[in-house]
Order: structure tokens, then C-alpha cells, then sequence
């Protein structure tokens, strides 16, 4: 065999036998390199944090024949193992898997028969599978003059651990069709001051609009503190009842890297605006001891429908409800109306005066959320009503009918001044 580098199919921690690939390089020709294994006993990584691994490289006793000959005609023989010189680990950099700091650690000389052991300290992203294939690099000497580099693969668990950052965004319901305030409240659980904290919050294009920056920066929390921010965001007037903000972050836990990214649920729901208008009352004078409706026309003048509309008139000194206190009204969607009656009874000993019956409205909005308002219809009752109509009216006319009364008296009078007169003179004119 005279040829600078090959392929070797190895086997990989207990049985597995993923594809490494190995390159041998030295003076011709190039002897058997040591049978080695690479194992660890790390079982679950966690996401979002530097993890230390422990891994343990032992050179067996024996070695096999050189498996990097292209020589069909090779036959495998079985010797001593030489000893593995300079051995320098690292993790090979994948996709959310990353070495920390320059990446490498050195085992020195391992000999035949003997392993040996080193922590490689490596940064899990916080969004990677739960299951991840690493590779794990190793370089040796081996008869001083000859060199060995190959990658064995592992594959890793990951899950999500404690971490020391925590997010919670409010409001968690969003106005659709709307402008508001998102608050961002970062809370620090761990024992140590966080630095560095760089953080984003992203929405689904097509539903939210940040209006302005949308990363939010923090120097630094201290064991058990909260800061809030605060950012306007524009929710679209077609956005989803569900969906979800991304939020990542990365800081320092000390000097170790950290990250978090999680998905935080938000619902949004349209404007919902119920007026009441053309309010009538039937009769328009009830008395006391009289039955008699309310009505009024019920519009939405906002951008999402109000459903299972329900009308209840609430508890008022001198009235109590005749029949039902509430009627359903159903469904009122956007830019619509629908009329609404209620049947009321005033109190025998209820006086007479101006009132107002406060009624009730509740609703559920597009995420079957319970909603409420209410509004208040003025009543005025029985002869207060009547009287304060003649009041008016003498107060209007009064100083206009006494005059024309006066007036009408002083003719009256007059007239029956001259028609005595008349008759006087005709009296002495029958006389002569």
C-alpha cells in the first residue's frame, strides 16, 4: 500500500456504524494505525446551553490489519498495539452544535490496553432536534512519524432544561385591526447576573407589524430581577384567532453562552363596539303599577362579530322585570343592527319621577371570550311627567293669560257699565 489517504468504515460506540471517514498520512509505507474507540456517557444534552461532555478514547490491545490498503489481494493481520502520541480531541461543528472556546483538548499518550479521558465543553442550539448526529475529531501520532485523523459520529439526545432566563408577553390577546403596546417582561430565575442579553420577538408577517425596532437589548439582570419592554406593534385586520410569537435570545450565564428560543401562543381577536340607539319606551308615560317595554336597536360598528348576544335588565329599586329578565339576541356581525325589546313593571308604591334601568349586554368574541357592557335608558314615570308637562306649560303662558283675563273683566265690566247707562236713560224717558 503506498497512497496518502483512505477511507475507513469504523464502528461507533456499541454497535452503531455510521460512516467515518479517516486520514492517514506519513513516510511509505504506511503501517497499521491503532483500534481504537471513542465513547461517552452523556445521554441528553441540554437546548440553549453549553454542555460538557465527557469522552473517553481507548487504544485496545490489539490492532488489526491496515484496512486503508486498496490491495484486494490485503490479508488482516493481528498484532500489538502501538501507542497513540499527542491525541487532540474536538467536536466538529454541525448545525446548532458548536465548540466553545478554541475547540480542542489534548489526552497525551495513550497506550496500548489504556484509555483516557477529557471534558469538551459544547454550545446545543436551543432549537435543534431531539435527536442530533455529532462528530466527534480526533488527531494522534502514532511510530512517531505517521498521523491519523478521523471523525467518529455519535448520535446525542437533547431536551429542554432549567433555564435561567424566563420571557412572558402581554397583552395575550391581540386586537386585530388594531395599534397597541406589547410588553416584554424578561425575569432572570438563576443565582447569577445575566449579561448580555439580546432578545427577539417575531410574529408572522402577515399578521403583526413591529413600528420600529424590533430587537430588545438588556446589559445586564441580577438574580431575581424583571425589566419590561415595551414596543408598538400593528395587528392586521385578517389576522389569525392563533398563532405563534418565535422568541430567542442569547446571553451570557457568567462567562458561558446561553440561548433560549421558545413559542409563545397569542389569539387575537377583531374590535367589537355594540351601541344602543333609537331608544323608545311603550308606553312613553308608564305609571306606577304599569307594565311596559323597552326598545332599542342594537349596531356593531366594529370589525368582528359579537356572538350568543344576550340582553338582561339589572336590578333597580321601584321596577322588576315582567316575564324574562333577559332575551337572547344571537349573532350581530360587523357594520350590522338587530332591534332588542324588554318587558319591565313599575311598582305600585313606586313614585312618580325620572328614572334609569340599567341593562346589561354580554357577548363572545371570535375567541369565544366572555365580553360585557351596558347601557342606561332614562324613564320617566307616571304623573311627574304629566305635571311637569302643565308646569311647562304655565310657566310659558301665565303672565300672558292673567293680563288677557284682566283685560277681558275690565270689557266685561265696561259693557255692563254702558248697557246700564242705556238703560237708565230710557227709564227717565218713559217717566216725561
Amino acid at each position: 500500500m503506498n497512497f496518502g489517504k483512505g477511507i475507513l468504515i469504523v464502528f461507533v460506540l456499541a454497535g452503531m456504524m455510521p460512516l467515518a471517514f479517516a486520514g492517514l498520512s506519513g513516510p511509505s509505507p504506511i503501517p497499521n494505525p491503532p483500534n481504537f474507540y471513542i465513547t461517552t456517557n452523556a445521554t441528553t444534552l441540554c437546548k440553549g446551553q453549553v454542555n460538557y461532555i465527557p469522552i473517553t478514547v481507548t487504544n485496545k490491545a490489539t490492532t488489526i490489519g491496515n484496512p486503508h490498503s486498496l490491495n484486494q489481494t490485503y490479508t488482516a493481520t493481528v498484532g500489538p498495539n502501538p501507542q497513540m502520541q499527542n491525541v487532540v480531541l474536538s467536536m466538529a461543528d454541525t448545525k446548532g452544535f458548536y465548540s466553545v472556546g478554541n475547540g480542542t483538548v489534548s489526552l497525551g499518550n495513550i497506550g496500548a490496553g489504556s484509555s483516557a479521558s477529557a471534558i469538551v465543553p459544547v454550545f446545543v442550539g436551543a432549537n435543534v432536534s431531539s435527536l442530533i448526529s455529532a462528530g466527534i475529531s480526533i488527531n494522534y501520532f502514532y511510530y512517531t512519524y505517521y498521523t491519523d485523523t478521523e471523525i467518529r459520529n455519535v448520535t446525542l439526545a437533547t431536551q429542554l432544561c432549567n433555564q435561567p432566563l424566563s420571557v412572558s408577553i402581554t397583552p395575550g390577546v391581540l386586537t386585530a385591526g388594531n395599534t397597541q403596546t406589547l410588553t416584554v417582561n424578561i425575569t432572570n430565575n438563576g443565582a447569577t447576573t445575566l449579561n448580555g442579553i439580546t432578545m427577539y420577538v417575531k410574529f408572522p408577517n402577515q399578521y403583526v407589524a413591529w413600528l420600529g425596532n424590533q430587537q430588545i437589548a438588556v446589559n445586564s439582570l441580577l438574580p431575581g430581577e424583571t425589566v419590561s419592554r415595551n414596543a408598538q406593534i400593528f395587528v392586521s385586520y385578517n389576522a389569525s384567532d392563533e398563532f405563534a410569537a418565535n422568541v430567542s435570545a442569547t446571553f451570557y450565564n457568567g462567562t458561558n453562552l446561553e440561548q433560549i428560543y421558545q413559542n409563545k401562543e397569542m389569539l387575537a381577536s377583531g374590535i367589537i363596539n355594540l351601541t344602543a340607539s333609537s331608544i323608545t319606551l311603550s308606553p312613553s308615560i308608564p305609571t306606577p303599577g304599569s307594565i311596559f317595554s323597552i326598545s332599542f336597536v342594537l349596531t356593531n360598528t366594529g370589525t368582528s362579530a359579537a356572538s350568543a348576544v344576550t340582553a338582561t335588565i339589572l336590578p333597580t329599586n321601584g321596577f322588576r322585570y315582567f316575564g324574562s329578565d333577559s332575551i337572547f339576541v344571537g349573532s350581530v356581525g360587523a357594520d350590522s343592527q338587530t332591534p332588542v325589546t324588554l318587558t319591565l313593571q313599575a311598582g305600585n308604591k313606586t313614585k312618580d319621577g325620572q328614572y334609569s334601568i340599567p341593562i346589561r349586554i354580554d357577548y363572545l368574541n371570535t375567541i369565544r371570550q366572555n365580553n360585557s357592557q351596558s347601557i342606561q335608558v332614562p324613564v320617566i314615570l307616571g304623573a311627574a311627567a304629566t305635571n311637569a308637562t302643565r308646569f311647562s306649560g304655565r310657566t310659558a303662558t301665565g303672565g300672558g293669560g292673567s293680563l288677557f283675563t284682566i283685560i277681558l273683566i275690565l270689557i266685561v265690566i265696561a259693557l255692563a257699565y254702558l248697557l246700564y247707562k242705556e238703560k237708565e236713560k230710557t227709564g227717565e224717558h218713559h217717566k216725561k
